[in-house]
């Protein structure tokens, strides 16, 4: 990405908090609820939705240079962001059932994420312990909501586990591949600091889904959509950069 498009999405980003401080503090009470889950939803979604138009562009120039490798991997990272933007949309109404389409969206994002980063070199021993710290996480703040605050019962609580550790499989999966992305070009030192923002980025988005897993099912924490979202925009942002290095040095090495 180039220092204009990153500024665009920053601008973007601080629009939305603006936008959320606003609802917060029921400065637009001109609006009423509907309308500003709308104006939410698109100053949530906008971000994203730039990201995803950036690699659109970025993937038409792509594809005349023929590398259809480098535009495979460009158009899942399209994809990931599409989808990304969709599930903004969905969990600006979680509290009326929008929670299961953005799990499901968010979903589909890791799922592209993880194809562009590929299964090329596998660390085994860190996606077991990945899978495993996932699971304890999991299933430790489910025992924390049945046996001390008892809002989700039966049918309900089972359901909510079961999608819940399906998606955290698939986030802490995407953590991985970059992980092994960044130990299988370690001797790249062009593509070491993309490397390292991905992997920091992913994990800044593990740390944000687990804020809002706590918050939905284990504890209210105050004011939590600022860490989540300022996690989540950092993260989105992150794995923009660097996969936008990272094709910049890939067309350089085989122009060559």
């Amino acid at each position: 990405m180039n220092s204009q498009a990153i500024q665009l999405y920053a601008l973007f980003c601080a629009i939305f908090f603006v936008t959320e401080i606003l609802c917060e503090a029921k400065v637009l009470t001109f609006l009423d609820l509907t309308e500003q889950n709308l104006l939410e939803v698109v100053s949530k979604c906008i971000p994203c939705l730039l990201l995803f138009i950036w690699f659109r562009k970025n993937g038409k120039r792509l594809e005349k240079l023929g590398d259809d490798e480098t535009v495979q991997r460009n158009k899942c990272i399209t994809m990931g962001f599409l989808f990304s933007a969709i599930g903004d949309a969905a969990m600006v109404y979680c509290d009326e059932g929008g929670l299961p389409l953005g799990m499901l969206t968010f979903g589909i994002a890791h799922l592209f994420y993880i194809k562009a980063f590929g299964f090329a070199h596998t660390n085994r021993r860190t996606g077991m312990l990945l899978y495993s710290t996932s699971i304890f996480m999991a299933l430790s703040m489910f025992a924390f909501e049945f046996f001390y605050v008892g809002k989700i019962q039966g049918v309900k609580l089972i359901i909510s586990i079961v999608g819940v550790n399906l998606y955290s499989a698939l986030l802490y999966t995407t953590l991985w591949r970059s992980l092994d992305i960044q130990d299988s070009s370690r001797n790249s030192k062009q593509l070491m600091c993309p490397f390292n923002v991905r992997a920091s980025g992913l994990l800044a988005f593990v740390v944000s889904d687990n804020i809002i897993a706590l918050n939905l099912f284990a504890y209210t924490i105050p004011l939590a959509w600022v860490p989540i979202m300022v996690l989540y925009y950092a993260a989105q942002g992150a794995i923009a950069w660097a996969e936008g290095q990272t094709l910049m040095v890939d067309l350089d090495t085989k122009s060559h």
